[in-house]
């Protein structure tokens, strides 16, 4: 199974989470991240990692759609069919938003948003909580 294509924009919700206007909402505010801080926040939602590993799915998403530049780059994975999500962070990102501060956002900010079905406020939630690291 290949890894989707590029979106357009910093949104790929290939797994239908997102509702049509709160795609449009966080598609702003991750371009609006993005002018503020010169780092590309992409929020990715896949069906299925189709029996990848949810770490190596994101990386080799990550490098492929070249996420980063020159402050670099962090992708939110959704995958609902396994229940995994990931936040990569490229090494220049890292310094300011660390492997256990994912973990961490993962945890307590995405994981009960998505419990009660709320996967839009649990994507914009995630979405803050990064940002504030940035």
């Amino acid at each position: 199974m290949g890894l989707p294509a590029r979106p357009d924009g910093p949104v790929s919700d290939a797994a239908n989470l997102i509702p049509p206007a709160d795609k449009e909402i966080l598609d702003a505010r991750l371009r609006e991240i993005f002018d503020k801080t010169q780092t590309a926040l992409i929020v990715v939602t896949v069906p299925s990692l189709g029996g990848r590993d949810v770490s190596a799915y994101t990386y080799a998403l990550a490098r492929q759609w070249k996420v980063g530049g020159e402050r670099g780059g962090i992708v939110l994975l959704i995958a609902p069919t396994e229940r995994q999500m990931r936040i990569d962070t490229t090494d220049d990102v890292r310094v300011r938003l660390s492997d256990r501060q994912c973990l961490e956002i993962i945890q307590r900010v995405l994981t009960p948003q998505f419990k009660t079905g709320n996967f839009a406020g649990g994507i914009a939630a995630g979405v803050e909580a990064i940002a504030f690291h940035l």
